[in-house]
């Protein structure tokens, strides 16, 4: 027998999070507009989890994919997911599972048996078996998926929204020739991760809400995209402003363009990216969106114990906001430049 749902305080939620009573009270009544929408989102998320607590001692496992690079799992991650099962009295196991274990029922139903855990918490951003989705379902798993889009229970970074806000700051600083590279993923292949598609659908949005024609580098051409830095930096009306996928997209433009053709960054030409992990740009002051990989555990692990206390439940797809980190690589246009 589950306890049942518990009522949870403004005050404990508020102790939380380190906000004033008023503020979570406020944001929990749906008037919270003086506060960001990760606060907002973030006091909502301790609010459930405060709520639903799970039986004391539930075991609750990380499944992860013995395939190199099936599996991403950032020091952050790791950490919101470890800091949520504790707040929730559960125990946190991790298991590193051949991919073909998971393509077929009885594999599935021994892992459950063999961890005795209350839920599946799937850290899979590719590569997981096509039958895997359909078979938790028909055994009624209560499972939760980490950076992997699904109809529900997936929790992720707000890609779409990212390279919605990192546009329309470039476009606040006067750049109206703002092209998009992605110098990393191959557009041609069947698996690709659907940040590569949401952060350039959120681009082209912006760009064309702004009244400005999208620009790609890169994107949908075969992976060695090289040549196209000197052509494009070099054309008689060559980009104010590159926005990259990530770091290994973004770095070619920034050595090419100061070593290579004497550019100043971000005088001549500025440069803003997506970002997994600070020590990827680390020394380098640039402008990007920090994926919440803290926030995105925490809210996974929540919801991962909602579902095991109330199975029927599903949650729609939760996209948890990035923050922009303004850095010194994005700087404003002179009108005479534009």
């Amino acid at each position: 027998m589950l306890p049942p749902r518990k009522q949870t305080t403004v005050d404990e939620v508020a102790k939380m999070m380190h906000l004033p009573p008023r503020t979570v009270a406020g944001i929990l009544r749906g008037d919270g507009r003086s506060t960001s929408r990760a606060v907002r989102e973030r006091v909502r998320l301790v609010a459930e989890r405060l709520g639903n607590p799970a039986p004391p001692g539930t075991t609750l496992l990380l499944v992860q994919s013995a395939t190199p690079y099936y599996s991403f799992q950032p020091q952050a991650l790791f950490q919101g997911v470890v800091e949520t099962a504790h707040a929730a009295g559960c125990r946190l196991e991790v298991a590193i599972v051949p991919d073909d274990r998971l393509s077929h029922e009885a594999g599935l139903k021994a892992l459950m048996y063999e961890s005795r855990a209350a839920g599946l918490l799937f850290n899979y951003h590719l590569g997981y078996p096509r039958s895997l989705p359909e078979l938790i379902e028909r055994l009624n798993i209560p499972a939760v998926w980490i950076n992997s889009l699904h109809q529900h229970d997936c929790v992720m970074p707000g890609d779409f929204d990212a390279a919605v806000t990192l546009t329309r700051h470039l476009l606040a600083l006067g750049h109206q020739r703002i092209a998009y590279a992605d110098l990393t993923n191959d557009f041609t292949a069947h698996a690709l991760h659907h940040s590569c598609l949401e952060r350039l659908d959120g681009y082209k949005q912006a760009m064309l809400e702004a009244g400005h024609q999208p620009q790609l580098i890169g994107v949908e051409l075969p992976l060695d995209r090289r040549p196209l830095l000197h052509e494009t930096l070099t054309a008689a009306a060559p980009p104010s402003a590159v926005i990259a996928y990530c770091p290994r997209s973004l770095m070619p433009f920034y050595q090419h363009a100061v070593a290579g053709l004497r550019l100043r960054v971000p005088g001549d030409l500025s440069l803003a990216t997506f970002v997994n992990e600070e020590h990827e740009i680390t020394g380098l002051d640039i402008t990007h969106m920090a994926n919440p990989w803290l926030e995105v555990g925490h809210a996974a692990l929540t919801r991962l114990v909602a579902r095991c206390t109330q199975p029927a439940r599903r949650f729609d797809p939760l996209m948890v906001p990035m923050p922009l980190i303004a850095g010194g690589t994005c700087g404003a246009v002179l009108p005479a430049e534009r």
